[in-house]
């Protein structure tokens, strides 16, 4: 992560904001920098990946989860993730990331992003992490039902299984 001033005030804002228990598309506001632009004097590539990382923990913060991910050392990895530019986005631009937790299963969290600027989607992107202790994951329904969240998740959304089908397909054809 390579936006700590702005990582630091989700982390130091965690101790103001009641997390609400339940899971729910979070939205955070960010401005585009001319640090985060490239020489084509749009966002550049890896910021909208890094942008990600701190919408999550805002979301984690916002759930009322990050006091428990501190307290029980876990660490919040991302296994893969997929980004769909559709326009760039400008410097000194205002725009809206939103953040929902789509599934979860025994070992992994999937997380849809949103790229919102002047009510356009600009860009989308798909995560796929985990919760780890050390070397061993720990399944996001356990975590969630011993911070006393309602399961919400029944069946697995036809995006998270089409992308679960291609990733099982990249794996086998690189073993």
């Amino acid at each position: 992560m390579n936006l700590y001033l702005r990582f630091l005030g989700f982390v130091f804002s965690a101790f103001f904001i009641k997390g609400k228990k339940e899971l729910r598309k979070t939205q955070v506001r960010f401005r585009v920098l001319p640090q985060d632009c490239d020489v084509n004097f749009h966002l550049t590539n890896s910021r909208y990946l890094a942008f990600a990382d701190l919408a999550r923990m805002y979301a984690t913060v916002r759930m009322g989860l990050l006091k428990a991910v501190l307290k029980n050392k876990w660490m919040i990895v991302v296994q893969s993730q997929e980004i769909t530019y559709i326009r760039p986005i400008p410097p000194m631009a205002k725009f809206i990331l939103t953040t929902e937790f789509i599934h979860y299963d025994e070992k992994y969290f999937y997380a849809y992003h949103e790229y919102i600027y002047k009510g356009t989607i600009m860009a989308t992107a798909m995560v796929r992490g985990a919760f780890l202790k050390g070397k061993k994951v720990v399944s996001l329904g356990d975590i969630l039902s011993n911070e006393g969240f309602q399961l919400p998740f029944t069946e697995e959304p036809e995006s998270v299984s089409s992308w679960k089908a291609h990733l099982a397909v990249k794996k086998s054809t690189n073993a």
